[in-house]
């Protein structure tokens, strides 16, 4: 992963699912699995990562990175309804599904060439990539607050946006893929492609089919984030999950419960599968 961009000091990101006051003393000290390993290596971990970022950075699209942080800033401004930007909640909302569509057709564009916005086209959306980029804004807080300025609306005007905290949230790219019903239906053609060269995960595509925001439902046919109560019988889900290219019910609920037991975060990216 350091490989890839990662920065180690964002593991410690992964306490987001500690089920314990965030403000007691045992948060940080019941998330500690990790951390024997990196303070053990930790001046090789960080000299790796000095010396392999370079040769990441330069395999990154950096036309497609900026053109996706364009169009997912504005539509998270056209997600909430805003008076100042000149519509009425119905027109608003009728932009913003076009807004989606476009953004859509846009991922499809580049899906068709080849390309699809997975980490390794378009990288792990950390300061220090916003940094190399040498963006035109330098930070997404000032392209926010910029776009926020060119609509007339009030400085506080609340347009959530990924920032590096998020990165064990839910990436950018799939905000952008699962605002719209109309995903799943449109990747089918290129997903086999997408996996097969790592730039898609098979879990990130059956959660736009099977959402895990919508578990007790949907979701449930394949169980992409198990529960407390165990499943007896999994025969069904797991043919399903087998369609998919996922490791069975029994896996998961298994890494389920070494997340809780640690207070870790590990189904990251898709609105969190562990919780």
């Amino acid at each position: 992963m350091i490989a890839n961009g990662f920065d180690i000091k964002l593991l410690d990101l992964l306490n987001n699912s500690c089920t314990c006051n965030m403000n007691s003393a045992d948060y940080r000290a019941k998330v500690t699995i990790f951390h024997p390993f990196i303070d053990k290596n930790r001046i090789y971990l960080e000299g790796f990562a000095a010396a392999s970022y370079g040769k990441y950075f330069s395999t990154l699209n950096k036309v497609v990175i900026s053109e996706l942080i364009r169009r997912h800033v504005k539509e998270q401004l056209f997600k909430n309804y805003h008076a100042g930007l000149g519509y009425t909640m119905g027109q608003q909302d009728a932009e913003y599904r076009k807004i989606s569509n476009d953004n859509l057709r846009y991922i499809d564009s580049l899906g068709q060439n080849g390309i699809f916005p997975g980490e390794q086209n378009v990288g792990i959306l950390t300061n220090q990539l916003y940094d190399s980029l040498k963006l035109q804004y330098h930070t997404l807080q000032k392209y926010v607050a910029r776009e926020v300025a060119s609509w007339r609306l009030p400085a506080n005007t609340e347009v959530p946006f990924n920032e590096e905290s998020d990165y064990f949230e839910m990436g950018f790219v799939y905000i952008l893929l699962f605002h719209n019903a109309n995903s799943f239906a449109t990747i089918s053609r290129y997903k086999d492609d997408a996996i097969r060269k790592g730039q898609m995960h098979p879990r990130e595509y059956a959660s736009l089919r099977y959402p895990v925001a919508n578990n007790k439902t949907e979701g449930m046919k394949m169980c992409l984030s198990p529960h407390k109560v165990r499943i007896d019988d999994t025969r069904a889900i797991n043919e399903l999950r087998k369609q998919y290219l996922l490791p069975s019910y029994e896996v998961d609920f298994a890494k389920h419960e070494f997340a809780h037991e640690h207070h870790l975060q590990l189904n990251y990216g898709m609105f969190n599968g562990t919780r």
